[in-house]
């Protein structure tokens, strides 16, 4: 049996690995934009709920809103690069090693 070697000059490429699903990204939220967009959804959400099923949409919006400043993380601030976190809890996140 043959057995395969791996030339020495050779860069190895690392296998792809996907992010798992049960990691969950980092906060990139800061406390007043988690406490507003909470505050925000919360209204919107309960606006929606005053009125007819045609309101559905300010319920999801609301929803989405909540969940937005329950979990921390905004995916449209994550798209542009930005950050709102203070420098001691940005520090506390970098520390945390990356997933799988």
């Amino acid at each position: 049996m043959s057995e395969q070697s791996v030339s020495p000059n050779r860069p190895q490429s690392s296998p792809y690995r996907p992010q798992s699903e049960t990691s969950m990204p980092l906060p990139n939220m800061g406390g007043l934009d988690r406490v507003a967009s909470f505050a925000g959804g919360c209204a919107l959400a309960l606006f929606g709920l005053r009125r007819s099923v045609g309101h559905i949409a300010l319920m999801i919006g609301g929803g989405a809103l909540v969940y937005r400043g329950l979990k921390g993380h905004c995916p449209i601030y994550d798209s542009m690069g930005m950050n709102t976190l203070d420098e001691p809890s940005r520090a506390r996140y970098s520390e945390i090693p990356p997933g799988p």
